[in-house]
C-alpha cells in the first residue's frame, strides 16, 4: 500500500487556507495520484482530470493551486510543488521493493551449511527429510507444476481467461484476490466475464490513466456490475471520467 506524508499543520497553512475547500481537495486528491503512480510529483492534464473526478470538484480548480504555490506548472501539465523533499522518489521505491524482496527471499530461503540442511536445523526449525519413503511412494508419479501460477489456487483458470480480456493489467496479482474474493461469494464465473467484456468494449480506445485496475473492478465496491447488462445509461462524473468522456466533467 502506498502513502504520503502530509504535515499534521497541512489544513491551516496559509497557502492551504488561501487555495479554499474544493481546492484542497483536489490537491489531496493530485498527491494520491503521484504516490500511487510514482510519477515523482509531475501530474499530466488528465491525471488531473482523473483526480478532480475522484474528489468530484471541477478540474479547473488547478489554475488556483498554481497561484497560491501548492502546485507549478510544467510543459504538459503540472508539478506538486517541494513533493520530493517530502516524499520518496520513484527510483527510491523501486530500490526499496528490491531490498524487500532480496530480503523475503533470503528469509525462506536460507544457505545451506553443506550437510543438505538449513542453518535453522540447529534451532529446530529446519524440515527433516524421513529416512525412507512408503513404498507406495515409489510408484506414484509426482506431478510437477511449470506454470507460473499455481495450479492449486482456486479460480486460477477462470480468471486468467477474464485477464485476457482485462482492458488494462496492472496489479494482477491484486485483481487476481479480488476476483478469488468476488468469486467466493458466490458470483458465477460467467457473470465476471461478461463484465469484463462489456467494459472492454466501454473504454476502447481510451488512455490507460480513464480506466479502472482490475483490483477495483473487481473489488467490493463491485463496479462490475455496472456491466453485466452491457454499459450503464445512467453514469456519474467520476464514472464518465474513468470509463468515458473526460470532457463531460462537472465545472
Amino acid at each position: 500500500m502506498g502513502w504520503v506524508k502530509l504535515d499534521d499543520r497541512f489544513f491551516t497553512h496559509p497557502k492551504v487556507l488561501a487555495a479554499g475547500p474544493n481546492a484542497c481537495l483536489l490537491y489531496l486528491s493530485g498527491l494520491a495520484y503521484c504516490a500511487s503512480h510514482l510519477t515523482d510529483g509531475h501530474l499530466s492534464h488528465g491525471a488531473v482530470r482523473l483526480a478532480a473526478a475522484q474528489a468530484q470538484v471541477s478540474a479547473r480548480l488547478a489554475d488556483r493551486l498554481v497561484e497560491v504555490g501548492l502546485w507549478e506548472r510544467a510543459d504538459d501539465g503540472f508539478v506538486v510543488h517541494d513533493y520530493l523533499d517530502w516524499n520518496p522518489s520513484r527510483q527510491q521505491v523501486e530500490e526499496q521493493s528490491v531490498r524487500s524482496r532480496r530480503a523475503a527471499h533470503a528469509r525462506w530461503n536460507p544457505p545451506s551449511n553443506g550437510n543438505g540442511n538449513a542453518r535453522g536445523n540447529a534451532r529446530g526449525n529446519a524440515r527433516r527429510m524421513p529416512d525412507a519413503l512408503p513404498i507406495e511412494c515409489l510408484s506414484r508419479p509426482v506431478p510437477i507444476n511449470t506454470s507460473r501460477d499455481d495450479a492449486r489456487e482456486p479460480f486460477a483458470d477462470d480468471f486468467a481467461a477474464v485477464w485476457n480480456d482485462y482492458p488494462r493489467k496492472l496489479n494482477r496479482k491484486g485483481a487476481f484476490a479480488k476476483y478469488q474474493a468476488t468469486r467466493r461469494r458466490g458470483i458465477a464465473a460467467e457473470d465476471l466475464a461478461r463484465a469484463v467484456r462489456n467494459y472492454a468494449a466501454a473504454v476502447r480506445g481510451k488512455e490507460p490513466e480513464f480506466i479502472l485496475h482490475g483490483a477495483t473492478f473487481f473489488g467490493p465496491q463491485e463496479r462490475w456490475r455496472d456491466y453485466l447488462d452491457g454499459v450503464p445509461e445512467n453514469r456519474n462524473e467520476a464514472e464518465r471520467a474513468l470509463g468515458w468522456d473526460p470532457s463531460e466533467l462537472r465545472r
